[in-house]
């Protein structure tokens, strides 16, 4: 946990027959929080909200370590590139020949989370699911 933002601002009385006063102060005070164990995220923003939090904003669900996820869907994209251009020089009566450029165009990983989770009853419902990671890659490969 840590705290991601912080102000104070004078909250003012305006009168036209007086010079304006401070009748108190707006604070915010914002923390981010990283949970790994999803089955407390429930009980941990009720825990938040009885603690007096009154705004509860940004909920990400997000994989903690991507980048061999990334690498394994690279993988799969460079293949189904590779299959769908032996599929193509079939349909025109060519064979595949070497690739001449490979580039990727784009790994995410998006940070939403569908589907269902059991969860702690007695905290906020909460709906996780699944992290999709999906990549794109451009592959030019010659004829023969």
């Amino acid at each position: 946990m840590q705290t991601s933002g912080f102000s104070i601002a004078p909250q003012r009385a305006y009168s036209e027959d007086r010079p304006d006063s401070i009748t108190g102060f707006w604070v915010r005070n914002t923390i981010s929080a990283t949970v790994r164990d999803l089955a407390t995220v429930g009980s941990i923003l009720q825990e938040a909200i009885n603690a007096g939090a009154n705004e509860i904003y940004g909920l990400q669900f997000a994989l903690s370590n991507p980048d061999s996820l990334k690498d394994i869907v690279r993988v799969l994209a460079v293949e189904d590139a590779h299959h769908r251009a032996e599929a193509l020089a079939v349909a025109a009566g060519a064979r595949l020949g070497r690739i001449i450029s490979l580039s990727e165009s784009s790994v995410s990983v998006p940070y939403y989370f569908r589907g269902a989770l059991e969860s702690d009853m007695a905290g906020v419902p909460v709906e996780p699911g699944e992290v999709e990671v999906a990549a794109s890659v451009s592959a030019v490969y010659a004829l023969e």
